[in-house]
């Protein structure tokens, strides 16, 4: 019997086929037009989720304005007015001596006998502090607190109208080039039709009480410029300028002695012009004559009569220098404060302290409480 071959039966699965590249590019190409389509419909749905957040994003945040700032106005010049407290500087001018006719009293200006019971005179005479005296600090006089009164005419209380007749009769007796002569002021009285003044003094003395005169017509408030007695005043401190050394400061000349309380009383005169004049010129001056003052001190002590320290003291000048030196202050001019230190030191050395009395200097019965120095003289 004859036997037919049976083929042996293989099992066939698609993956166990070896595909090839041709039918892995066919199946992704039949693939294709779905998966571009499933990429176009996530892209959709990513851009309306997208839009939405947007939306909602601008809905919360406050819209915010940007706004440009507005121009400054325009630039307009114009001429303004100085401000009032701003001093306007001017080229200082020297005082000039205006001649100018005496002022007349006041005939129903009457002066009663009870003085000034309300004590408001303004007269640095009249007023009430014990610190009333020109050039020694705090208010130097009148009520008001400045350096002196008004420099009205004679009125009010019997003292002011008894120093307003003394400056009248310093006035009749200035001489033409603004001094004051010791020994010939009787030469300039004004009134031929009264008793010639006698009683001359010494000339080496003109500088001081030029000096002094000024303190008196400046005590009044008169100055180079307002008052009563004001050319009185411009010509005695154009004297006084001109009567300076300009390379040693020195006011007038030596002469011995009086040197140097001719020279403090005047630098102090022209202190006191200064401050209450607000005269600029004024204060070049000023300055060089508180230098000599300065140089002239004793290293750590007091002043004498010589413009060299020598190394002695005396009460009297050293009191007319620091006089001086305080008006320098006044007038904004540094002192050093040793000067006042050494002086203050003389001072309480010479003091006794049992009865206060300062001495004048060493030597000759003097010391701590002393005699003074004047020279007694029997009538």
């Amino acid at each position: 019997m004859t036997q037919t071959a049976t083929p042996h039966l293989v099992s066939h699965h698609q993956w166990q086929e070896e595909a090839t590249f041709q039918d892995v590019l066919a199946e992704q190409f039949r693939r294709a037009p779905y998966l571009i389509a499933s990429i176009f419909f996530h892209a959709v749905i990513a851009f309306a989720l997208a839009g939405i957040m947007l939306l909602k994003s601008n809905e919360n945040e406050t819209p915010v304005i940007n706004m440009a700032a507005v121009p400054p106005p325009p630039i307009v010049e114009e001429d303004l007015p100085p401000p009032e407290d701003q001093a306007i500087i001017t080229e200082p001018t020297e005082p000039t001596l205006v001649t100018s006719d005496p002022v007349e009293d006041d005939p129903d200006d009457s002066l009663e006998d009870i003085g000034d019971p309300d004590q408001n005179a303004d007269s640095p005479f009249d007023n009430t502090s014990f610190n009333n005296a020109v050039g020694i600090g705090g208010p130097p006089g009148g009520n008001d607190g400045r350096p002196g009164g008004p420099g009205r005419p004679k009125g009010g209380s019997p003292t002011e109208a008894a120093v307003f007749a003394g400056l009248e009769w310093l006035r009749d007796h200035q001489s033409p080039d603004g001094m004051w002569d010791c020994d010939d002021f009787m030469f300039n009285d004004k009134f031929d039709d009264k008793p010639t003044c006698d009683g001359g003094g010494d000339a080496t003395n003109d500088v001081g009480v030029t000096g002094l005169a000024l303190l008196a017509f400046l005590g009044h408030g008169n100055t180079t410029a307002t008052g009563t007695f004001r050319d009185q005043v411009a010509g005695g401190v154009n004297w006084l300028r001109e009567a300076q050394d300009l390379n040693s400061g020195l006011i007038g000349e030596e002469v011995g002695n009086p040197t140097l309380y001719n020279h403090a009383i005047a630098s102090m005169a022209l202190g006191e012009a200064y401050v209450m004049g607000k005269s600029p010129m004024l204060k070049r001056y000023l300055q060089r004559s508180i230098k000599l003052i300065l140089n002239s001190q004793n290293p750590y002590q007091a002043w004498r009569y010589g413009l060299e320290p020598t190394g002695d003291n005396d009460s009297s000048i050293t009191g007319w220098t620091v006089f001086a030196l305080k008006t320098a202050d006044d007038a904004k001019i540094p002192v050093p404060k040793g000067a006042y230190q050494g002086a203050k030191e003389w001072f309480d050395t010479m003091t006794d302290k049992g009865t206060g009395r300062t001495g004048y200097a060493w030597g000759n019965g003097g010391g701590p409480g002393g005699p003074p120095s004047r020279v007694k003289i029997y009538l």
